[in-house]
Parts: C-alpha cells; sequence; structure tokens
C-alpha cells in the first residue's frame, strides 16, 4: 500500500467519489475546488493503482502555537475492515510526518 499527497489534479479528481460518500449534497466542483484550497493537504492511499481512500487535512501552526494537523475528511472504498484499518493506521503516520509531529 502507498500513500501520497494528492497534488495534480487529476488525482484529486479521483479522489472526488470517495469524498462524496461523506459529502453527499455537494457538488463534484464544490468538492474540486475546497481540495485545491492552498491550506488543505488530500492524502490518498493506493494498492496496485488503485486509490482506497483518502484524508484531507489542514496543516497549521496558529494553535497553542504548536503545529498540528486538523483531520477535515477521512473515507475509505474498502469493505475489508483489516485493509481499511491498516490504511487508517498508515494515513494517520504519514499525515503526522507531513506535518511535523
Amino acid at each position: 500500500m502507498e500513500i501520497l499527497e494528492l497534488i495534480d489534479e487529476s488525482d484529486r479528481e479521483e479522489a472526488i467519489p470517495i469524498l462524496k460518500q461523506l459529502w453527499t449534497d455537494r457538488k463534484r466542483g464544490e468538492i474540486r475546488t475546497w481540495t485545491a484550497e492552498d491550506d488543505y493537504h488530500l492524502f490518498g492511499a493506493s494498492e496496485d493503482s488503485t486509490l482506497l481512500g483518502v484524508a484531507g487535512v489542514r496543516i497549521d501552526d496558529f494553535l497553542h502555537h504548536q503545529r498540528h494537523a486538523w483531520l477535515y475528511d477521512f473515507a475509505s472504498t474498502s469493505h475489508d475492515a483489516g485493509r481499511h484499518r491498516e490504511s487508517a493506521a498508515r494515513t494517520r503516520r504519514v499525515v503526522g510526518r507531513q506535518a511535523g509531529l
């Protein structure tokens, strides 16, 4: 399993169906817009070139003057509980490293 930040528009576009599981009332364009914002970081967990889940976070320095990551979105396509737990644990570690935590 590989976890990477989804920076390119095409990568973020691939994540929209997964994010729509959380935001069923939002249009694709709205989701595309907020995932492109500078302070929003979208991470994706992939296996065999298939996107399995995403985590949307904001990394800031202002809360109590310490660097922190705030998890906004976390969704998975996997129905395999073991795979989902592994993906969640790895994503938390990657986001923590990215945030310098």
